[in-house]
């Protein structure tokens, strides 16, 4: 990791007025310059103070160290300092915002561009107000992935307790998954609307602590690692029980969709939904799924049947019975299987 520049430096310019106190502070933490306006006023109700700040970028985790180092006490002769930038710690960051909270204050943020762990920002916008322990975010804009982010959300620091309600469109999905490694099967525009709450923490406390709704649609996409309609034709020329081991194997290559819809589920640690739907050209992919959020789990289970009306004589031949498939395993390399038993079992169409 590359040393902290944790100098702090730049210019203030203050103004006193009868009953109020303005100030222009520029200055530069890392690499990231700031600039802040400041009105307080202590005859103003519910807004005793004013910020504003504009930011031009910020790595949150190089930010954080910075700041840490600098509240830390200074290492000793015996003791020496660290050089590696630690991760925030959520219980100091709460006990910082409880104080916050118990002020009273209100304040709007811009930000260049934002670094968030993996996730990359721009053009960042909120809109923060604190009265009697409670931190609100009015309104939060910012472009991710090509697409526009709109949040809004609460946080009771005291009891670390929040809720977030997010709306994000045209967010182009390779682009955004390219930021976690490995996961790359999935691309297509998305459009998600969610609800949330849970409480803030660290490992996978708060993520079960985790509970809402996401209801998510992507359009013009592609699923890597298959071909559904050359393993649906594969399977719909060898019918079991004439060639059973070919009703085993899956066509790689990729499958085109022009629409992926789901409403998801949050509880326990899990993401799940019961109505998932995705279609082609030509077929109809109807199941559910569950994504473990502590092992980065995936366990779907998908059942693939023709358009309403096709004049594809193969994928006719399947009628309503379908063919059963099944996705598993770590969400960065999934596999996927034809569900025998389900084939098997399942009636034959007349």
């Amino acid at each position: 990791t590359p040393p902290l520049k944790i100098a702090v430096a730049g210019a203030v310019h203050a103004e006193l007025g009868e009953r109020s106190l303005s100030a222009d502070l520029e200055t530069r933490i890392e690499n990231s310059l700031i600039q802040i306006n400041a009105r307080y006023a202590p005859q103003s109700r519910g807004e005793a103070l004013a910020l504003a700040l504009k930011i031009d970028q910020i790595d949150s985790t190089r930010l954080g160290a910075a700041l840490a180092a600098l509240s830390s006490t200074p290492a000793s002769a015996t003791q020496p300092a660290p050089t590696a930038a630690r991760e925030p710690d959520p219980d100091a960051a709460l006990k910082a915002l409880t104080r916050l909270a118990d002020a009273d204050w209100k304040a709007s943020l811009e930000v260049g561009r934002l670094r968030l762990g993996g996730l990359h920002a721009a053009g960042l916008s909120a809109r923060l107000r604190a009265h009697d322990g409670l931190l609100r975010m009015s309104t939060m804009e910012a472009s991710i992935s090509e697409g526009q982010v709109r949040a809004e959300g609460e946080l009771m620091p005291a009891s670390g307790s929040f809720s977030l309600n997010v709306d994000a469109q045209r967010i182009d999905l390779a682009s955004l998954l390219a930021q976690v490694p490995g996961v790359d099967w999935l691309e297509g525009r998305a459009e998600v609307r969610g609800d949330f709450r849970g409480r803030v923490g660290s490992g996978s406390d708060a993520i079960r602590s985790l509970k809402g709704q996401i209801r998510a649609q992507v359009t013009d996409g592609r699923i890597n690692g298959i071909d559904m309609l050359q393993t649906v034709r594969a399977r719909a020329a060898r019918p079991p029980p004439r060639d059973r081991g070919l009703s085993s194997a899956i066509v790689k290559g990729l499958t085109e969709f022009s629409q992926m819809s789901a409403q998801i589920d949050l509880s326990d640690g899990k993401a799940g939904s019961r109505n998932l739907l995705v279609e082609t050209a030509l077929l109809r992919i109807t199941g559910r799924a569950s994504l473990d959020l502590i092992d980065d789990h995936i366990d779907s289970s998908l059942r693939i049947s023709p358009r309403v009306n096709t004049v594809d004589r193969g994928l006719a031949a399947l009628g309503r019975v379908g063919l059963p498939l099944q996705l598993s395993g770590s969400v960065r390399s999934p596999s996927w299987s034809i569900d025998l038993p389900g084939l098997i079992n399942a009636p034959q169409s007349p």
